[in-house]
């Protein structure tokens, strides 16, 4: 048990969407009552950035995911059949201090969509 903030992305791109919407899908109560966990924002990389041995284009996407790190050691915590495989990089790996630097060229933050309306959401 304990801390921990992780990047967690999909394997293809073209899924991350239906990332969203599966961890959407559990609802907050559930990440937040039985997993400890909360999805904070999503995080668009506007630098090319190396991470965990891999390097990230422009416009790469991450859910930015804090709390117990037991869940967020398993790719199965996030995994399904619409998004495919799932890869979690913790936040050591990523140059976080950029990342997150107020008014950074790095990234583009939005926030988790929690509350956002059902219709609005993207398909994936």
């Amino acid at each position: 048990m304990g801390y921990q903030e992780s990047y967690v992305t999909t394997v293809d791109p073209q899924k991350f969407d239906s990332l969203v919407e599966d961890i959407l899908a559990r609802g907050q109560d559930f990440w937040r009552d039985e997993r400890f966990l909360n999805a904070v924002e999503i995080i668009e990389i506007q630098k090319t950035v190396t991470a965990g041995g891999h390097t990230f284009p422009p416009g790469s996407r991450f859910v930015y995911v804090v709390g117990e790190r037991q869940y967020q050691r398993s790719t199965d915590t996030f995994e399904s059949e619409r998004s495919g495989d799932v890869v979690i990089y913790w936040t050591e790996m990523f140059p976080s201090e950029e990342i997150f630097e107020e008014n950074s060229e790095f990234a583009r933050h939005e926030p988790f969509p929690w509350d956002t309306p059902e219709e609005d959401l993207p398909e994936g």
